[in-house]
């Protein structure tokens, strides 16, 4: 079921434009730390718009609480880095 979700919501993410040109070219502070809540050890300056829209989307979420969210931008996080879903 997770899964299913995690999928739903990373082809929304990706397919919402407006979410990633929205991104203003350096990440507020706000934006970042909203992250590290979610992601204590992420290195969110490694991140292009288009990813962090897409954690922006799974956290703005209203499917899970925090520990579902926290996982899956968790789960994310590891796969930007090992070049799963990048540009």
């Amino acid at each position: 079921m997770t899964s299913k979700i995690l999928k739903g919501l990373l082809i929304s993410a990706f397919v919402t434009v407006s979410a990633t040109n929205a991104m203003a070219s350096n990440t507020s502070a706000a934006t970042v730390a909203t992250i590290e809540k979610y992601a204590p050890d992420a290195n969110v300056s490694a991140l292009n718009h288009r990813q962090i829209s897409t954690l922006m989307n799974v956290i703005s979420s209203s499917d899970e609480g925090f520990g579902g969210k926290q996982n899956q931008v968790q789960a994310l996080i590891r796969n930007f880095e090992n070049g799963v879903f990048s540009e």
